[in-house]
């Protein structure tokens, strides 16, 4: 699973307001297997077997008691570096972590140990270009290394 990359600007609100970090793992295959899916389904490749109205609005196939992860066929950059995958949720309001804890690990990250995260991070050329690879994530990225400020 891709780890999500800490910028500078988020190490230090967390840092200096004392917060602790989470980050959420997800195993997309092992969510779907609570709605009764095997895999994940490819949209809108795989719409015959995943209609968003008919299990959403009419609950048929199946009606939906959890999200389940898809993964579209159009992929950018950002979707690519990060391995994206989305989540159609359900009506539950109840933390997803807490519902479906075989398939959804929350990590908490006290606050003590963020600055040796990004460290750990940075070493793993886990940076914001690398998982935002475009103009934006360059810039950011460029930011933070170079020591430029930002006229915005």
């Amino acid at each position: 699973m891709e780890s999500r990359y800490f910028s500078q600007r988020i190490s230090t609100r967390f840092i200096t307001q004392i917060k602790d970090a989470a980050v959420y793992l997800l195993d997309p295959v092992t969510l779907n297997q609570y709605s009764g899916i095997s895999g994940i389904y490819r949209v809108p490749k795989d719409e015959s077997k995943f209609s968003y109205t008919k299990i959403y609005w009419e609950q048929s196939p199946f009606k939906a008691t959890a999200p389940v992860a898809i993964e579209p066929i159009f992929i950018n950059d950002r979707m690519l570096a990060q391995r994206g995958v989305f989540t159609v949720h359900h009506d539950g309001i109840e933390p997803i972590e807490e519902q479906f804890p075989k398939a959804i690990k929350k990590v908490i990250l006290p606050n003590a140990v963020i600055p040796a995260a990004i460290e750990f991070l940075e070493l793993s050329n886990i940076t914001e270009y690398s998982v935002f690879p475009d103009l934006a994530g360059i810039s950011g990225y460029l930011k933070g290394t170079s020591g430029l400020i930002s006229r915005w």
